[in-house]
């Protein structure tokens, strides 16, 4: 089934998904790899324009997500669930979407302020939109920091509830099976 059901997400929300989560954990790579080489390394320019195109990909299949929940809501949490529980879960997926489209903000402006565009890919420039100022250049890149790791923690708290109520026992609580 293409499209979300009662108790069970589609096949594409359930491709958005573990994509995001691939591209995601493949950027973290990226970006400690290019922080740990030293800046006249050619290995570093390269994994930045790696580190930037999949950014814009992550951040154009953020939106393909929520427009797709959109015409496809999620199927509704099970009522096994305590209050707090539901409430968490709702507020780690909010967060998340909008960390997943800050954190490439994030990284377009600090790039931008740095006097770059973004090239897709090799396919097609996204342009600097602000003008080169070295200040706001390492604000973002600091913002981009911070929110990166706050989402770290996010999905490994997303795993946790996954993973929590897979191991519990009881019909209905094991939410993972709703998007494997």
């Amino acid at each position: 089934m293409l499209t979300n059901g009662p108790d069970r997400y589609g096949v594409v929300s359930r491709a958005l998904h573990w994509f995001t989560a691939l591209l995601f954990f493949g950027m973290l790579v990226l970006g400690l790899t290019m922080a740990s080489l030293d800046d006249a390394d050619p290995l570093k320019a390269q994994l930045l324009f790696y580190h930037q195109s999949t950014g814009l990909l992550i951040f154009v299949l953020t939106l393909a997500r929520l427009g797709w929940l959109a015409f496809s809501p999620p199927p509704p949490l099970p009522e096994t669930l305590q209050q707090w529980e539901i409430l968490l879960a709702q507020a780690v997926r909010i967060l998340m979407y909008l960390l997943l489209l800050a954190v490439p903000v994030a990284g377009y402006l600090t790039l931008a302020y740095d006097g770059q565009d973004v090239r897709f890919f090799g396919l097609f420039p996204v342009p600097a939109l602000v003008g080169q100022d070295a200040v706001l250049h390492e604000v973002f890149e600091e913002v981009h920091e911070v929110l990166v790791w706050t989402l770290f923690l996010l999905v490994v708290l997303h795993i946790a509830g996954a993973v929590k109520h897979r191991l519990e026992l009881g019909p209905g609580v094991d939410v993972l099976r709703r998007m494997v």
